[in-house]
């Protein structure tokens, strides 16, 4: 008899259901520019469009969530220390440096306000320095119309028009 128990619980266990793990998906929605525009969903639930640009190793991402906030992020830097921050380098010779945070493989800041009308008033490519690096995208297109396209993409997502 204690074998039987000893194998119930032995099975049991074993079909126990594992620990639910955190799921990321993302979804092409369309392009504005250079960048291509897809809507980012996490445990089955939207989060936010981001524009993507660039190569795996030096790849922007600007991104609307559905909390109406815009932020960016870069790849992370080994050596970069706390605090972390990414400064946007204007064409036009401003900077605006951004109090963010980072993980293993991102860093990210949201942008205010300022910095959204800032970047909308800018030409030319978009960089941005976070620690010893340096990063430059040629956005394509006015970066006007790419944060209007992921406002676009965020408020369909929502259901929104």
């Amino acid at each position: 008899m204690k074998g039987i128990v000893l194998l119930a619980i032995a099975m049991a266990l074993a079909s126990a259901a594992p620990a639910v793990a955190q799921t990321y998906r993302q979804q092409l929605v369309g392009r504005a520019g250079h960048a291509a525009i897809i809507r980012v969903f996490e445990n089955g639930v939207f989060q936010r469009c981001a524009a993507t640009n660039g190569q795996a190793g030096a790849l922007l991402r600007i991104a609307f969530t559905r909390d109406r906030a815009f932020s960016l992020s870069v790849p992370a830097s080994a050596s970069a220390q706390a605090p972390h921050v990414l400064t946007l380098v204007l064409a036009a010779g401003g900077r605006r440096d951004l109090a963010g945070a980072a993980s293993n493989d991102r860093a990210w800041a949201e942008i205010d306000a300022r910095t959204v009308e800032a970047l909308v008033a800018s030409s030319g490519p978009l960089v941005i320095q976070y620690g010893r690096h340096r990063y430059s995208w040629d956005t394509g297109a006015p970066m006007r119309d790419i944060l209007l396209a992921l406002q676009a993409c965020t408020n369909r997502a929502l259901g929104q028009r």
